[in-house]
């Protein structure tokens, strides 16, 4: 982790983090110590000089194991929960010099108090929290990019939402950042709440409310409660950019008085959002570098037009959120407009590209970082849009956390993929899968539907074989499901990307295959 702190204090340390020292080298007892203790970092091989290092134990490690490694690479304090483990000697470490230990009751706690303590010194930087049910990554990148046009700042690596996430995102942000995004999750009633009480934001952001974490949230409108929380925690004449899709979340929020000065402003499809999609449609955009990919060209409120290099209607949505956040911030549409243009969409998020594959070549679309029922009808809805004309293969992996509404989700997905006339072939991995397979069938006579119970060796070697030269492949289900594995199988069986015909068949899908770029 990059070493962004401003210079900390041991009695700053030990007040941030709730501990008490229980070791104190000489380098340390003046009220100037001899060691410069900036950064934080929870992993000791990325360990630098100086750096803090928080003990985090996890599911498959335990960083009270590593506290040498980490004293021995330059760590200036270890911050620890545990009592039976063994400390680093006092001359531990590089020249000797030996570490601060400072001892608290839970290091993940101590981890917040050190993120909350540091965000309250980033006084010049405005700190945007997204949440939502779906597309928070993205709508991270797309907010980065656009804000980068003017500010200076950073954002939240990867999907790095949690109670780890989150800390070190903002531990992680300059003093003289001007803006920090971080990407807040939950899984459960009251995350976000924590969460929201560490990051304090100036803008709120939900970017969505959909069938997520059903196992403990329930339904709509416990997802509903959960996200909206964030924005009891926005700074007093802050902002809430939230969807005004979801009447489960409007219930809710109303008028936004109940957040005293949060004001709220409302995107997406409703009529009466304030910023409303009037318009969208399937096309080649130009990317800043000149290269031409396929996105979406959309229009806000009936007048205003903008492109984007992802393709998707509810990217439009994600984008119409990053507008509201930028306009929040001073900047203007021809800003904003080259920055939408200039965003690169997250790994495994409808990554798209040309494979060479026996004596043709494949499409293939890794969208497999997560799913939940909505987040996978989008995704299908998109590849009918997309990929016209062509053998569609959708190799669907189970959704989990659905809770009782697993059964129902799945089924609602077999039924969407029905009601947009069908596949050339699904492949449904996992049992639950099946169920959403068993509905297509029942919905559409003649679907195609093959069930492979794991996705083993075998099974992807099974897979590959079914797929042909010029087909369209979608990957898409929940994390634990892994097809990206499938991915890889098909690009090595293909020698790697096809990069010579990307452009070509970008834009024969693009522009003339899908219907004169009719709306979706």
């Amino acid at each position: 982790m990059e070493r962004d702190v401003s210079l900390w204090t041991v009695d700053q340390l030990k007040i941030a983090s709730g501990g008490v020292v229980v070791a104190r080298p000489a380098w340390a007892t003046g009220a100037s110590p001899g060691v410069r203790i900036e950064g934080v970092s929870i992993d000791s091989r990325s360990v630098v000089d100086g750096q803090v290092f928080v003990a985090i134990r996890g599911e498959n490690f335990d960083g009270h194991d590593f506290l040498g490694q980490a004293c021995e690479a330059g760590a200036a304090v270890l911050i620890v929960d545990r009592e039976d483990v063994a400390l680093p000697g006092s001359d531990a470490g590089p020249r000797g010099r030996g570490c601060v230990v400072i001892r608290v009751q839970d290091t993940r706690r101590a981890l917040l108090r050190l993120a909350s303590a540091y965000r309250r010194t980033l006084g010049q930087c405005k700190v945007i929290a997204v949440c939502g049910s779906n597309g928070k990554t993205s709508t991270v990148r797309i907010i980065e990019s656009v804000l980068s046009q003017r500010f200076r700042g950073s954002a939240s690596k990867k999907s790095h939402n949690n109670d780890i996430g989150v800390p070190l995102t903002i531990l992680a942000a300059k003093a003289t950042d001007q803006f920090l995004i971080c990407e807040v999750g939950t899984n459960a009633p009251g995350e976000i709440a924590t969460l929201g009480a560490v990051v304090e934001p100036e803008i709120g952001v939900i970017t969505s409310i959909g069938r997520e974490h059903l196992e403990k949230l329930r339904d709509l409108a416990g997802v509903a409660r959960e996200e909206s929380a964030i924005l009891a925690h926005v700074r007093p004449g802050g902002l809430g950019v939230i969807t005004g899709d979801s009447p489960e979340l409007d219930a809710i929020v109303g008028d936004g008085a109940r957040y005293g000065g949060c004001g709220v402003l409302r995107f997406g499809r409703d009529q009466r959002a304030d910023l409303r999609l009037t318009g969208c449609e399937h096309a080649m955009v130009t990317t800043p570098e000149g290269v031409a990919t396929p996105g979406l060209r959309f229009e806000v409120n009936g007048r205003t037009r903008f492109e984007l290099p992802m393709e998707g209607e509810h990217n439009a949505c994600n984008a119409m959120c990053a507008i509201g956040v930028a306009r929040r911030l001073g900047m203007d549409d021809e800003a904003i407009a080259a920055g939408l243009l200039a965003v690169r969409p997250a790994q495994m998020r409808w990554e798209r590209r040309e494979v060479a594959f026996g004596s043709g070549t494949i499409t293939l679309i890794n969208d497999a970082y997560n799913a939940n029922p909505d987040s996978m009808i989008a995704s299908i809805r998109t590849f009918e849009a997309t990929c016209p004309g062509r053998r569609r293969v959708f190799v669907m992996g189970d959704m989990f956390e659905l809770g009782e509404a697993s059964e129902q989700g799945h089924r609602d997905v077999g039924r969407a993929i029905a009601q947009g006339g069908g596949l050339g072939v699904m492949i449904a991995v996992g049992p639950s899968a099946a169920i959403a397979g068993a509905a297509y069938r029942e919905a559409l006579a003649g679907a195609q539907v093959v069930s492979v119970p794991e996705l083993d060796q075998g099974a992807i070697e099974r897979v590959v074989a079914m797929i042909e030269p010029g087909d369209a492949v979608l990957l898409k289900g929940s994390r634990r499901a892994r097809l990206e594995r499938l991915g890889e199988a098909l690009i090595g069986r293909g020698g790697g990307p096809a990069t010579e015909v990307i452009v070509a068949e970008a834009a024969r899908a693009g522009v003339e295959g899908v219907a004169g770029r009719r709306k979706i």
